[in-house]
């Protein structure tokens, strides 16, 4: 038996795996498929049926596919270790505008989420540098060529030594989802996946607000 999944980069950095490992221990001889994928490639995916599912963090609509809710994530800023931020324990928004950024094109849909916090207050704000992945962003931020703003998702593991991450003040909260066909069922396989994905992510949600209410009594 096989199990084809994908994933957007933000989940698939930490969260699919830890939910492969466990796809893996109840599944011991299961073949398991792993892309990854741009939110913009999830459709033909799907439709084209390389795949059972996408793990996305972007709601599209299309007459043939579910999106169902996976977890609620926050944004972090990000900045590089000595960056007169550092010592902050938290921050806005508006005061994270007024640096050079380091960002996703917010003409993608995950680069979207991010920008949308400065939209959405109307903030000026100056992407000095673009990458196409969050992993990317944090490496640029860890040599020092600006700050950013990321998913806790893709901070998951800590994020990389030489990157210090900030709370922020503001509101950031997105949705992510589990994406297939609403015209065939999903294996057994796909559904532990799902609801051990799920469980991940909402078990770092929960880590990570102790770990903020931690600091903040500090």
């Amino acid at each position: 038996a096989t199990m084809k999944i994908a994933s957007v980069p933000s989940i698939s950095y930490v969260m699919v795996p830890r939910a492969i490992a466990a796809v893996r221990a109840r599944f011991p001889s299961l073949l398991i498929d792993v892309d990854i994928l741009k939110i913009e490639e999830a459709i033909d995916y799907l439709l084209l049926g390389k795949g059972e599912l996408v793990a996305i963090s972007y709601r599209l609509e299309h007459p043939l596919l579910t999106f169902e809710p996976l977890a609620k994530g926050q944004l972090f800023c990000i900045v590089p270790v000595g960056h007169e931020l550092a010592v902050r324990a938290t921050i806005t928004v508006a005061e994270v505008a007024r640096h050079p950024l380091i960002g996703i094109d917010p003409t993608d849909p995950y680069g979207r989420i991010m920008a949308s916090i400065f939209v959405r207050q109307a903030l000026p704000y100056n992407v000095t540098i673009r990458a196409r992945f969050g992993a990317t962003v944090m490496a640029l931020v860890k040599n020092g060529l600006g700050i950013a703003i990321i998913d806790e998702f893709t901070l998951a593991e800590g994020g990389l030594p030489g990157v210090v991450r900030i709370p922020l003040t503001d509101d950031t909260t997105f949705q992510t989802y589990v994406a297939y066909r609403n015209d065939s069922s999903l294996s057994g396989f796909a559904q532990f996946f799902i609801t051990t994905l799920r469980r991940e992510m909402e078990e770092k949600l929960r880590s990570a607000s102790i770990m903020q209410q931690k600091v903040s009594k500090k």
